[in-house]
């Protein structure tokens, strides 16, 4: 009973030892969520529509050879079709929710490379984090870039 008193109080101290990790991860995520929340069903792009759920629902289909597959970008659909075939969810908002968890993937993958291999303070790998996703909104990449 004693252990689970405490369990609160670790996971707290371990919220708080790694949050500028999770603010890594969740600032971007939360930045490309809000234009996706905001537009409702309909997706952000003409790339989604044109080109990502016709090569999805192909693949799952097995109406792609081996060359279309490796000419559209395999990595997102590595983890998209699987999750597209067991659930059956609409490939639209299956790419909705992709963008924002890539985002984020994103953000705490420049916070790590950041820490670790240039030795950067979580405080400053964070700002780098912040910075990287400032770099994509001017050069038109970021959700709201009109």
């Amino acid at each position: 009973m004693n252990s689970f008193l405490l369990r609160p109080a670790r996971l707290s101290e371990g919220i708080w030892r790694n949050r500028f990790g999770l603010a890594a991860l969740l600032i971007p995520l939360v930045l490309r969520a809000i234009p996706e929340i905001i537009s409702g069903p309909y997706p952000i792009g003409w790339d989604i529509i044109a080109f990502y759920v016709p090569n999805t629902l192909d693949m799952a289909a097995g109406r792609l050879n081996i060359w279309g597959i490796l000419g559209s970008g395999p990595l997102m659909y590595a983890i998209v079709v699987p999750i597209y075939i067991l659930t059956r969810m609409s490939p639209i908002l299956l790419f909705k929710a992709l963008g924002p968890i890539l985002f984020g993937g994103l953000g705490l993958a420049v916070f790590r490379l950041c820490q670790k291999k240039l030795g950067l303070s979580a405080r400053s790998a964070l700002l780098s984090v912040l910075f990287v996703n400032r770099v994509r909104h001017n050069h038109g990449v970021c959700p709201f870039h009109a």
